[in-house]
């Protein structure tokens, strides 16, 4: 029986969710989604849970989304759910209210450049905060609005915590040219993750004294755990303070 159970979740539920993807897109699915409230089963499916929006908001880490009058509230951390919620389950928002750490900064182009496709304003609202993967999505809106109490966080592109422990490791089985590779590899791969961030923030309209005046940020004394080969530390600034880099447009 359940050798029978695998096999029906194997075969069935892949093409449940497909068919779920499709029906989406059509115009009468759209219809039914432009509600106060996403639908579920979508939201389910893409890891984005229903709540009302609270007075003082916290940076999920799992997205918990809400929808009313063409504003899509984003709480939580940032991953291609968020995309697939703009493109096919609210094609007709207006505004992508943001709330969250960061998340996955390959996602974050991806969404990036949906937002400006879909002409959307970006907002961060009163106590909530815009970090690291979060900035280049907000930079990308047509209209960039912020209560003067949010915080924006900027930082390079890193590995994370632990991430010399499996390559020591490493080291030590694979030898010291396969080490060098690895560690090469790494540093490109943060640097370069690093640029292209900075350049979209260009490229979506912030001021080029921007990228020149994060690089006088102090030097992470942690770089090397983090895996922060720039070695720039972390940059927090009010929303007050974006406004002389046209990063934040208005406050409100």
């Amino acid at each position: 029986m359940m050798k029978l159970k695998t096999i029906i979740a194997s075969t069935f539920l892949p093409s449940l969710i497909l068919m779920l993807l499709l029906i989406s897109n059509s115009p009468m699915a759209n219809q039914n989604h432009e509600q106060e409230t996403a639908n579920p089963d979508l939201a389910m499916m893409n890891y984005c849970y229903n709540y009302s929006v609270h007075p003082t908001p916290k940076a999920y880490t799992m997205p918990k989304c809400h929808y009313k009058n063409k504003i899509l509230y984003w709480d939580g951390a940032i991953d291609i759910s968020l995309f697939y919620h703009l493109k096919y389950v609210y094609p007709n928002t207006a505004r992508l209210e943001l709330n969250s750490y960061g998340g996955n900064s390959l996602d974050s182009f991806e969404i990036a450049k949906l937002v400006r496709e879909m002409n959307l304003t970006t907002s961060v609202r009163q106590n909530a905060v815009c970090m690291s993967a979060c900035t280049v999505i907000y930079q990308a809106g047509i209209k960039r609005v912020a209560h003067d109490t949010a915080l924006f966080m900027y930082h390079p592109g890193h590995i994370g915590r632990g991430w010399h422990t499996e390559w020591i490791d490493q080291c030590y089985k694979q030898g010291r040219e396969v080490c060098r590779k690895t560690l090469v590899e790494y540093i490109e791969n943060t640097q370069k993750i690093t640029s292209y961030h900075f350049h979209l923030l260009e490229v979506y309209g912030a001021s080029k004294d921007f990228a020149t005046d994060f690089q006088k940020t102090p030097m992470d004394p942690d770089w090397f755990y983090r895996g922060n080969f720039s070695r720039f530390d972390d940059l927090y600034l009010k929303a007050g303070e974006l406004l002389q880099y046209n990063i934040v447009q208005q406050l409100e």
